[in-house]
């Protein structure tokens, strides 16, 4: 009965710290996808800016949006308060979408709900010879520190 309650001991004692840890690094998987989302979205409202309309630039925020995909590599830990984190970006192809915004500019307000992004982008594509239709960004690193808040992005 000792031992039993001895092995017991001793596994929740061992396990508790990999389970902390494993704890931490989905909650810092968490918070790197919504800052690769606030980075992406943010990126969209610069570029959309040229925009005629208020609508436009929301459906091409949307479209870059759901066309966009974070790949987060690995975490790593440097002691029991920081991290860091290797992120990849897939995103539309950058001579794709600056012509698609060129495209997309030229579109009166008038005529900005009729306009589709997708349509626009195969057209655009097709026209100036792209191959490629998403192509991975650079590698970034992202560093967190824990505080009272939980994890909070570096940079």
């Amino acid at each position: 009965m000792k031992n039993s309650i001895r092995l017991v001991l001793f596994a929740v004692l061992m396990g508790f710290p990999l389970l902390t840890s494993c704890s931490d690094e989905s909650k810092i998987k968490d918070r790197t996808q919504e800052w690769a989302e606030q980075k992406i979205i943010a990126a969209a409202q610069e570029d959309a800016k040229v925009l005629s309309s208020a609508w436009m630039r929301q459906a091409y925020q949307d479209y870059i949006v759901r066309h966009t995909e974070v790949q987060i590599l690995d975490v790593e830990f440097s002691g029991s308060g920081s991290a860091l984190v290797r992120v990849q970006i897939e995103k539309i192809n950058g001579d794709l979408r600056s012509n698609l915004l060129g495209v997309a500019g030229k579109v009166p307000p008038e005529g900005a709900r009729r306009f589709n992004f997708s349509d626009g982008a195969a057209m655009v594509q097709q026209q100036m010879g792209i191959k490629e239709f998403k192509s991975w960004g650079p590698l970034e690193r992202v560093s967190f520190q824990k505080g009272p808040g939980g994890w909070t992005p570096q940079n």
